[in-house]
């Protein structure tokens, strides 16, 4: 998952750097496609921040995962490395 990577943890994430890693061919794309998928791209940031997910590093374009985000992340990956018997027998 992108938002857990370590660089991202130290650093944070633009924008752009994380449209180029949900939609791949967005380099190679004319001007109108990179617009629309930035478009896009900063729709999902704002439902993450809206969600306490990610939040805004002060004076700067970058994001960071918020100890929620953290959780939820670990948890998504958690849930899909196991199968689906493993998790409803975890959830019962």
């Amino acid at each position: 998952m992108f938002l857990s990577k370590g660089e991202n943890a130290i650093n944070g994430f633009r924008n752009h750097d994380l449209r180029k890693w949900l939609y791949r061919e967005s380099e190679q794309s004319g001007k109108d496609q990179q617009k629309k998928y930035s478009g896009r791209t900063t729709r999902r940031i704002k439902m993450l921040r809206a969600h306490g997910l990610i939040r805004k590093v002060p004076r700067a374009n970058r994001y960071v995962l918020t100890e929620k985000g953290q959780k939820f992340s670990c948890s998504l990956m958690t849930a899909s490395a196991l199968d689906i018997k493993a998790l409803t027998e975890m959830a019962a």
